[in-house]
């Protein structure tokens, strides 16, 4: 009979409760263990593969945008990489889409029903903002800088709005905590889920 202490295998603790020790008890502990071990490691470097693909195909296509956006309207505007604030507006575009995309697999992994996942982010990212904006004076304007979208989102502009609360980089610091909270609780719920 191959036994295995629970003592050595902490994610197997709660899996064991109430379980007899007949045969194979421990061989089961442990590729459960390792079942697990794997796919929190699959899931950093899915996260990580992510974050890597997302910023370069942002930052192309921001930059791209930027370039054709400024050849077309070079007789009528004049921009350059130069100008201040457009260089940190086109890198925090890349940014921004990295953090978004955290946000959402974060909200996916909370949820793990990938309608519900989607309907959530959707009106996170875009419901909300707007049933902010209708809201009384200058908490209402409050309210509506430290949502996850409209503060993360201000890190892509070149010039901080007159009615803005939060600088750009302040803002994009709000929504990347928000993102980090969301993530904490997805790994959180990940573990006792999987246990």
């Amino acid at each position: 009979m191959t036994s295995v202490s629970p003592a050595t295998l902490p994610a197997s603790g709660p899996a064991s409760a109430g379980t007899g020790r007949g045969p194979g008890f421990g061989k089961l502990l442990l590729t459960e263990w390792i079942k697990i071990r794997s796919v929190r490691s699959t899931l950093w470097t899915l996260i990580l593969l992510f974050v890597v693909i997302v910023f370069v195909v942002g930052e192309l296509a921001a930059f791209g945008s930027f370039f054709a956006g400024s050849a077309i309207l070079h007789s009528h505007v004049h921009v350059s990489l130069s100008d201040p604030g457009v260089t940190r507006a086109i890198l925090g575009a890349g940014l921004y889409l990295t953090v978004l995309g955290w946000f959402s697999m974060a909200i996916g992994g909370l949820l793990r029903h990938t309608a519900g996942a989607i309907t959530t982010a959707i009106g996170v990212v875009f419901v909300l903002p707007i049933i902010a904006a209708f809201l009384p004076a200058s908490w209402g304007q409050h309210i509506h800088d430290y949502l996850p979208s409209s503060s993360g989102s201000m890190i892509a502009q070149a010039h901080q709005g007159v009615n803005q609360v939060l600088s750009p980089w302040q803002g994009f610091g709000v929504f990347c905590i928000w993102t980090a909270l969301l993530l904490a609780a997805a790994f959180t719920l990940l573990q006792r889920r999987d246990a």
